[in-house]
């Protein structure tokens, strides 16, 4: 048995006036299983599960079926690899599990590198929805990270930015991309990876010994909002600031650190699986626990 480490992210949904992630789920409850699966970043993925509670919480359960790239069988005391030996239309099935709050209008997912992503899942449920209402085209959502109150006002009432510690990755989805860009730091980030040909990149701008300098800081914290939302981009966005020239000392603010996440601790192994159940009822009991937080954060009572 081995202990295995779940990281639990939380983020709130925006969609435009008039459409609620309740009809969204909804509509995807009412398709058939046939219509649930389709190719998202050229790997099918289905919603293997989806249920509403009678609290208003919804839980799902989704597949990415890993068609490549795939894992070779070994026999423990035994020499050499062997083919899983699996059909042409059968792969290994990645699953993550989540869980959406109607009151608040927040979700709690599961990060799982292999599985699906937030991104991932965000594109499956608009095409998903766009094809289930036959409408021309997709609707706008975003999953939102929610960070600590303290850090976006402690940043917004910086004043002098002396320090950025910045990690991302080469876009790979032309219309994340294109919403960085519009940003005037990341996009000549983005540009460096380009010019470079590489796919990620760790980077630390200082103002040195320049006294009282600082970069621009309306580009800078706007950079640190878009990040919060595009993590699967960019993995580290730091900031050491003050509040003016006069008073305070430079401080370090973590955006990314400093959103709202839950790490839980199982035991994992063959006889007890992380299964879907088991997941969701980690996510139920990680709500329970972090719900008077988000009422209290959201105004909602």
């Amino acid at each position: 048995m081995a202990n295995r480490s779940i990281l639990i992210d939380f983020y709130r949904v925006s969609l435009p006036s008039g459409v609620k992630f309740k009809k969204m789920l909804e509509v995807a409850k009412a398709a058939n299983l046939e219509d649930r699966e389709f190719n998202v970043k050229d790997y099918p993925i289905r919603l293997e599960k989806i249920e509403r509670l009678t609290d208003g919480n919804w839980l799902g359960h989704l597949v990415k079926i890993r068609m490549d790239f795939l894992p070779k069988k070994a026999t423990k005391g035994q020499a050499g690899l062997e083919d899983l030996g699996l059909n042409p239309d059968q792969g290994i099935g990645e699953e993550t599990s989540f869980m959406y709050n109607e009151n608040t209008n927040v979700i709690l997912y599961q990060r799982n590198y292999y599985g699906v992503r937030i991104e991932g899942f965000n594109q499956y449920m608009r095409k998903l929805y766009k094809d289930s209402k036959g409408l021309t085209k997709e609707i706008l959502l975003e999953f939102l990270a929610i960070v600590g109150e303290d850090a976006f006002e402690k940043l917004e009432r910086q004043q002098i930015i002396r320090k950025v510690d910045v990690r991302l990755a080469l876009p790979d989805n032309p219309e994340i991309a294109s919403k960085l860009r519009k940003n005037q730091v990341l996009n000549k980030w983005i540009d460096n990876l380009e010019d470079t040909g590489s796919e990620t990149m760790s980077l630390t701008l200082s103002m040195g010994r320049k006294r009282n300098a600082s970069m621009i800081v309306n580009a800078i914290k706007e950079a640190a909002r878009i990040a919060v939302k595009e993590q699967d981009y960019i993995g580290k966005f730091k900031v050491r600031a003050k509040e003016d020239d006069y008073k305070g000392r430079l401080e370090w603010i973590d955006l990314l650190e400093d959103r709202i996440h839950e790490n839980v601790e199982l035991d994992v192994s063959r006889k007890e699986p992380l299964t879907h159940d088991r997941m969701s009822r980690e996510l139920i009991k990680v709500w329970g626990e972090r719900e008077e937080e988000i009422n209290a954060l959201f105004l909602i009572r």
